[in-house]
């Protein structure tokens, strides 16, 4: 009987083992062995406000519970996943505390005791987008009449806040603020303002006391000559040369433009040289039988001509008093200007207009890192022409015709600049860039490089015996007038040669 005992007490104890060990399976968390928190992973850290991707592993075939919580303290619930989903992109609450204990807990809807818990994360304050501010008048580069009132328009944005004010400056001073409205509008009058080149600045405040990027845009105040009508052109790569073009047009180089400059809209007309010479004749800067109306020539520095007034194609003359554009030429492109004559006016219209003179009249050589007026470089030069893309003429690829450009003795002689805007027109604005008259440029001719496939701020060659010329004139083919076509001479007066200007601010 007590062996019949000893064997029952067993046989329950080897039940009851059983049990417990059964019920010790039931309460180990069978879920979370099937659940696990990839991300956030140990020292995330994320901001108030932001999206945040959130991922997990769950192989219990059913939906699970995501919540925040910072140590043991529950902050709040992020939702209801199915099963299928392991992953969820959850916008941080702004109203949650900048803390560094935060972490997520997982768990199965049905069994919330059972948790697998995310690595430790912080939480960051909101990150403010800083404002956005535009100046959209005066548009870069106008020119403006000394006395007139400028009423400078910004458009300033906040994606997540509000303005709270726009600060003006004035070559880098500051010159007053304006509260919150759109759009912008701050008066600033020219009344005493020197004439020359101006920078004006704005800046926009939003109510977290972020500041924009400063917007600028470059002025320039007159004293009422003929304004030269400035487009800017943005910096960037193209490529220069054409692989179907004459042998100089080769090979293909890859150009970088590191800075921004502004070119002149039409080509200098003889009104503007006029005006010119007259300022050179006051400031006793010319010379030569000008007064006979053969030639003038610059006083100080090597002399040279700088334009030919006794050929019959020049628009110029000198009635014993002052230079003139004759009757009818006012607006035509100024011709018979030698390559000299072209560095001499950029040179006297910076002296007009308080910026540097770049041009060392001795050497005829030309200082590039200088903010001044000066003709541009042969890449500028097709840089602005085929702005932004290769195209084979200024308008773009399409051949040219007689409503596009002056060429091909369709008239015959130089006309008005713009006559041929808008149909002739680079993408960037610039008009006559085909015809009319050649175009100085301030490189001696050489080859392209082939050694080198990317160039940055080209210059030409060293030194040489003739200047580049682009663009074509009235008797030009086909051929002449594309952006890559390159041209040279001398440096002397030559049939129908002509300038455009560049700004450069450095």
């Amino acid at each position: 009987m007590q062996l019949f005992r000893v064997g029952s007490f067993i046989i329950l104890g080897l039940i009851a083992a059983v049990f417990f060990s059964c019920e010790k399976d039931l309460n180990s968390e069978p879920e979370a062995a099937q659940l696990k928190l990839i991300s956030p992973d140990q020292n995330t850290v994320w901001n108030a406000g932001s999206e945040c991707l959130i991922m997990w592993e769950n192989s219990t075939g059913e939906p699970v519970m995501i919540d925040i919580y910072r140590g043991d303290e529950f902050i709040l619930n992020i939702g209801t996943f199915a099963h299928l989903m392991t992953e969820y992109l959850y916008r941080i609450p702004e109203t949650l505390d900048p803390y560094g204990d935060y972490n997520l807990r997982l768990y199965n809807v049905e069994e919330p005791a059972n948790f697998v818990v995310s690595q430790k994360f912080s939480i960051l304050e909101k990150l403010n987008v800083i404002p956005v501010c535009i100046i959209i008048d005066p548009r870069d580069g106008k020119y403006i009449n000394a006395g007139e009132t400028v009423y400078i328009t910004v458009e300033a944005t906040d994606t997540d806040g509000e303005i709270d004010f726009v600060k003006f400056y004035i070559d880098g001073e500051y010159a007053g603020q304006m509260p919150p409205k759109s759009p912008y509008v701050f008066s600033w009058s020219t009344s005493g303002t020197e004439i020359g080149l101006h920078t004006i600045r704005a800046e926009a405040f939003d109510d977290d006391g972020a500041s924009s990027n400063l917007t600028n845009v470059n002025v320039v105040i007159t004293d009422g000559s003929s304004a030269i009508e400035l487009i800017k052109i943005p910096s960037g790569e193209y490529m220069m040369g054409s692989t179907v073009g004459d042998f100089d047009e080769k090979p293909v180089n890859r150009v970088f433009i590191t800075k921004d400059y502004y070119m002149g809209k039409f080509e200098i007309t003889n009104s503007q040289y006029s005006e010119i010479l007259n300022y050179a004749l006051g400031q006793n800067e010319l010379t030569g039988d000008y007064p006979g109306n053969v030639t003038v020539m610059n006083l100080n520095g090597k002399q040279r001509e700088l334009l030919d007034l006794d050929d019959v194609e020049c628009g110029i003359s000198f009635d014993g008093t002052a230079f003139y554009a004759e009757a009818g030429e006012e607006n035509k492109p100024v011709i018979e200007l030698t390559w000299w004559g072209a560095a001499f006016y950029c040179n006297m219209l910076s002296r007009q207009q308080n910026v540097e003179e770049l041009y060392d009249l001795e050497l005829w050589v030309c200082d590039l890192s200088k903010t001044g007026y000066r003709l541009p470089t042969e890449a500028e030069w097709e840089y602005a022409a085929k702005y932004n893309d290769r195209r084979t003429y200024p308008w773009g690829n399409s051949e040219p015709e007689p409503y596009r450009c002056n060429y091909a003795l369709s008239v015959g002689r130089t006309t008005d600049i713009g006559t041929y805007s808008p149909s002739g027109d680079t993408s960037l604005g610039l008009c006559d860039m085909a015809g009319n008259a050649w175009e100085w440029c301030n490189d001696w001719y050489g080859y392209y490089p082939t050694t080198q496939s990317f160039l940055v701020d080209p210059a030409g060659v060293p030194f040489g015996s003739s200047k580049i010329l682009r663009g074509g004139n009235v008797n030009s083919s086909d051929h002449y007038i594309r952006t890559t076509y390159r041209n040279c001479y001398n440096l002397y007066s030559g049939y129908f040669y002509g300038m455009r200007l560049v700004l450069s601010i450095r």
